[in-house]
């Protein structure tokens, strides 16, 4: 519980003549108190004062209040230290503003400030200011069988207007957040280097992920360039390709930002299966998938991964083992293709040259998400193949990340 710092003004404000001479009714020195005028039964003359509101609690943060004065006579504010009165004195019924910076201590501050006509009577404010709570931090959590142990992602966050209403994300580094990384460790959570706070205690907002994390190129949220990478034979640099997205809205300061990050790319995945006659004689060595595009622009409000660029041929990521032989993947965003060439390239293990066969498929539609999957079949002819039988099966969430063609 926090303590509370009473401010009590102490004594009385003696009134001297220079600062309030309408008071004084003739001579005398200036260290002197004035005289009133006598009222109309020969008695002083009586300034009642009034102020409303006579109670306020100002933000944690630092404010500005208005309050009213009402009194026919002179007046003035014995100051507290902590809150500023501006006018702090003047005649007749006067509004005032009276500001709090803000409270970054660990007490309430309450003051019970005094008001005094230039007849010592007066007015009360209680004024109290409670300190600023600590900022909560930024945490969050996500479902995706994508994202492993090393991972880094960004996240970006932008505050509701005062009546609830979302905005979209206006700029790229503007915001209360803005592209703070995030590393999965080995237990699925997240991480970051440096912690990263709300902007405040009280103001909803929504949040947009992305993978995997890069350094902005510009700053407009809804064309921020991408490219997947041309050579995808490292694992790496092949998951790297892939852009997910997520969003979350109206969080309150402090609840956890928990994303279900959407794919946005588009996966090509072959399998090449050797016939009987060589399946024992050829080692595959590489697959090229020909005229495609890499680069993309990303729209963080939408969550739309668009292709651009020259069309380029992708190094593929290639693996074997026992069970589904060889099977070669890229990532690319989504995008449509009139012919994909896929070259493969093998060799005789009784020799070293490296020979090739050329696959085609024609009008090859890659939709967000998804994964277009066929087999290509090595044998002892060499005539390029047209290939007519493929699979589109979810690719992410309901689907599956890996090379599986079980």
């Amino acid at each position: 519980m926090n303590l509370k710092n009473i401010l009590f003004p102490v004594g009385v404000a003696l009134w001297s003549v220079g600062a309030l001479s309408g008071c004084s009714s003739g001579g005398g020195s200036g260290s002197e108190e004035p005289t009133p005028s006598p009222g109309p039964s020969g008695g002083e003359e009586t300034y009642e004062i009034s102020v409303t509101p006579t109670s306020y609690t100002f933000l944690a943060e630092g404010e500005t209040a208005e309050f009213t004065v009402m009194c026919d006579g002179e007046w003035m504010v014995i100051p507290d230290g902590w809150f500023q009165f501006e006018p702090a004195s003047r005649k007749g019924n006067t509004k005032i503003l009276v500001t709090a910076e803000a409270n970054l201590s660990e007490i309430e501050y309450v003051s019970v400030v005094k008001i005094v006509s230039q007849s010592d009577n007066q007015a009360e404010i209680t004024l109290t200011q409670p300190p600023v709570e600590p900022l909560p931090e930024v945490v969050m959590t996500t479902r995706s069988e994508y994202l492993v142990s090393g991972d880094a992602a960004g996240v970006f966050m932008v505050n509701r207007q005062e009546d609830g209403t979302s905005v979209p994300l206006p700029d790229l580094s503007s915001n209360p957040v803005n592209n703070a990384q995030f590393l999965m460790d080995d237990n699925g959570g997240w991480i970051t280097r440096d912690p990263v706070y709300w902007s405040d205690t009280h103001t909803a907002a929504d949040a947009y992920f992305y993978y995997p994390w890069s350094a902005p190129s510009g700053n407009d949220p809804s064309a921020w360039p991408f490219s997947a990478a041309v050579d995808q034979t490292d694992q790496d640099r092949y998951r790297k390709s892939c852009v997910l997205h997520g969003y979350v809205e109206n969080v309150e300061p402090g609840q956890v930002l928990s994303f279900e990050p959407k794919v946005l790319s588009s996966n090509i995945q072959a399998k090449i299966v050797l016939d009987e006659k060589v399946k024992d004689r050829y080692t595959v060595v590489g697959v090229t998938f020909g005229e495609l595009c890499t680069e993309g622009m990303l729209d963080l409000n939408a969550g739309m991964l668009t292709a651009s660029g020259q069309r380029t041929n992708i190094r593929g990521y290639l693996t074997a083992d026992d069970v589904s032989g060889w099977n070669a993947s890229v990532i690319v965003p989504a995008q449509t293709v009139d012919q994909l060439l896929i070259t493969v390239e093998y060799r005789d293990r009784t020799q070293t040259e490296i020979l090739s066969r050329e696959f085609v498929i024609q009008n090859v539609s890659l939709q967000p998400g998804l994964s277009q999957s066929f087999s290509l079949t090595l044998n002892e002819e060499k005539d390029p193949v047209l290939i007519t039988d493929v699979t589109t099966l979810p690719w992410g969430e309901g689907g599956s990340f890996d090379l599986d063609f079980e």
